[in-house]
């Protein structure tokens, strides 16, 4: 009997003499088909579907009339290799198993496969959350139609925290993404049930679409300017400030691929640069001094990352990433800065990305300061603020190469009014955490974490461990729910995949070869996408953990999980 490697390597060589004909063998021997097909589950993000469909159809069809394993493993197969031809017995077992887990998994299957049937799963709808949340989902994957009214009338069955989800899967492809806009403009949907990352992918999926346009004028607070510069040696904005002593300079930075040296937030000729050498922010200090400092992180390109540079009444420098200090500078800049000039470097070329947020302050700002405002606005007037460029505020005069450009792409930014809502928000939750709860109430609400994280032993591996968080402390704890997109390890950003069909796929990479591209959505198993399928992918400056996340719970419920999570040291 083959080992599950051997299996593989067969699978790899199915168009051989032979090979398909021996597998189809096994397959059929009692004595080897189970072994056959648990190998094929296990290796399922390593085959593509096309190969093997004819082989499996066969069994597969019959393992969907089998007994509860066979079943199961039926079902998963029919997820994993895009079965169609199993539509109608997924949709009998959706609609009839007694096992509600056996029902969610095929529902997975159905949206996997993109044909859930809305006229028959309507009627799971309301049954119970999790069987109207899995329906919901497999009807917005769907493509039969009608499956997106069916899908958005739907809604209401589900809480609040996981709406998020189903709408985002309509925003992915373009008949969803059309009814979206649709309801939102016969006011069938909130302004607020449409989120970052669900408007984001109105506009990629849509693009010019008038209606979208419509939509997006009503949802002005969401589609902002930020300063967009073409990477010409003319891409700039003077801004006749001279630096004395200590300043801040600070800015949210989202530069195009191919990041150097000819990418700064500014400087001045001659004696200060603030580039991104090798993807690196730096401050050049002029021939005279040259590199003052580099900071130990890189940047990455296409990603919203702030970036804050200080100079103290000595003239000694540091860098700030994200909030938190990066590095130290080696050496002093003792003099004078005059007639800064943003997006300024020392290149003949010039920067090639988008500036928000963009300040100059007369003083040292503190470590404390940068981490606590880096991600909100500063309201003009405020006390040593040169210059504060935000939104289409501030900038002074803009021209082709340095323009004032509107986009869903922002960086995680609050408004004075939004920053004054999460403060209250903010000190209400910790209030909370602070006040006894019922850890082991708490861990059975804890599902709505292990469904990315994992903690001990179980849970998902879509975002960082949880299973040492009360270490953080509750206010950490309390900040990284609000404002997941405000600071996010590299490795646990959305990965966007567009399909040449038009579609997206926002999920978390796990692994690429030069076939094919493999990725994690929750609550789903590894997905394989052939390279020939793929238009383009790219990273998004998005958390793959949704906002609001506990938003719907109540106080007692918030007090109960936030007491179990500070328990895990």
């Amino acid at each position: 009997m083959p080992n599950p490697q051997e299996i593989l390597l067969l699978v790899q060589a199915i168009d051989q003499p032979g090979v398909a004909e021996m597998l189809r063998a096994k397959l059929k021997d009692p004595a080897t088909g189970q072994a056959i097909i648990d190998a094929l589950l296990a290796n399922k993000s390593r085959i593509a579907p096309k190969r093997i469909e004819s082989l499996i159809a066969d069994s597969v069809d019959q393992l969907l009339q089998g007994n509860a394993e066979d079943l199961k493993r039926g079902v998963g197969l029919s997820a994993a290799f895009g079965l169609k031809k199993t539509a109608d017995r997924l949709h009998k077992i959706a609609l009839d198993s007694p096992d509600n887990a056996l029902r969610i998994a095929a529902l997975d299957a159905l949206g996997a496969q993109q044909n859930a049937n809305p006229v028959a799963l309507s009627a799971l709808l309301g049954k119970y959350q999790e069987l109207s949340l899995a329906t919901l989902r497999a009807l917005a994957n769907s493509r039969v139609k009608d499956a997106e009214t069916v899908t958005i009338a739907g809604l209401p069955e589900v809480p609040a925290q996981f709406r998020a989800q189903v709408i985002e899967i309509l925003s992915s492809h373009k008949s969803g993404a059309s009814a979206l806009v649709a309801a939102s403009l016969a006011q069938k949907l909130k302004p607020d049930d449409l989120g970052a990352i669900a408007l984001n992918r109105l506009q990629t999926v849509l693009g010019n679409d008038p209606e979208l346009g419509k939509l997006l004028d009503q949802l002005g607070d969401k589609f902002r300017p930020v300063l967009q510069l073409n990477g010409k040696n003319n891409a700039l904005i003077p801004t006749n400030i001279t630096l004395k002593g200590a300043f801040t300079i600070e800015a949210w930075v989202k530069l195009n691929p191919g990041i150097d040296q000819n990418d700064s937030l500014g400087g001045s000729p001659g004696l200060l640069d603030i580039n991104f050498f090798g993807e690196t922010p730096r401050i050049y200090g002029g021939s005279s001094l040259g590199d003052v400092i580099i900071a130990k992180k890189k940047i990455t390109a296409d990603l919203w990352t702030h970036v804050a540079v200080t100079r103290d009444a000595s003239g000694a420098c540091k860098i700030y990433l994200n909030g938190e200090l990066d590095n130290v500078g080696s050496k002093p800049i003792p003099h004078d800065i005059p007639d800064f000039q943003i997006g300024w470097s020392t290149t003949n070329q010039g920067t090639h990305g988008q500036f928000a947020e963009y300040r100059i302050w007369s003083r040292e700002r503190s470590g404390d300061e940068i981490r606590a405002h880096f991600d909100r606005s500063i309201p003009a007037g405020e006390s040593a603020l040169l210059f504060n460029g935000t939104n289409d505020q501030g900038w002074g005069k803009t021209t082709p190469a340095a323009a004032l450009v509107r986009t869903l792409d922002l960086p995680p930014v609050m408004s004075e009014e939004e920053a004054k809502a999460f403060d209250e928000k903010y000190q209400h939750y910790l209030a909370l955490a602070k006040s006894p709860g019922d850890p082991v109430a708490g861990q059975a609400l804890s599902a709505l974490c292990t469904s990315c994280h994992l903690i001990g032993s179980s849970g998902g591996t879509m975002g960082p461990n949880l299973s040492s968080v009360g270490s953080m402390g509750p206010e950490a704890i309390i900040r990284n729910i609000l404002t997941p997109n405000a600071a996010i390890e590299p490795g646990y950003r959305i990965f966007r995949v567009t399909l040449k069909d038009g579609s997206l796929l926002d999920a978390f990479f796990v692994s690429e070869d030069k076939n094919a591209v493999v990725v994690r959505q929750m609550g789903a198993s590894d997905r394989r996408i052939e390279r020939k399928d793929i238009a383009s992918t790219q990273f998004l400056r998005q958390s793959l953990m949704p906002e609001g996340l506990i938003d719907a719970l109540s106080d007692q419920q918030r007090k109960d999980l936030l007491s179990y999570l500070m328990s895990l040291k």
